[in-house]
């Protein structure tokens, strides 16, 4: 569901809990974004020392 489909639903809901349920609906898929954003830097980062890794794997199995 689109952010924009929940603010449709907040205006059109206007108790109380509707606009609390719409808060939390918000903040709980901008976490979401954030821990996909996160995670795409967690493997970047992984990629980046499994790249380390062979390179230095390469050079011990060239010296051995």
């Amino acid at each position: 569901m689109p952010a924009g489909d929940i603010c449709a639903s907040i205006l059109v809901l206007r108790g109380p809990r509707a606009i609390a349920m719409g808060v939390f609906l918000v903040r709980e898929f901008v976490r979401l974004r954030e821990l996909l954003v996160s995670n795409t830097a967690l493997a970047r980062k992984l990629d980046e020392l499994e790249r380390k890794c062979q390179h230095h794997g390469h050079a011990i199995t060239a010296t051995l």
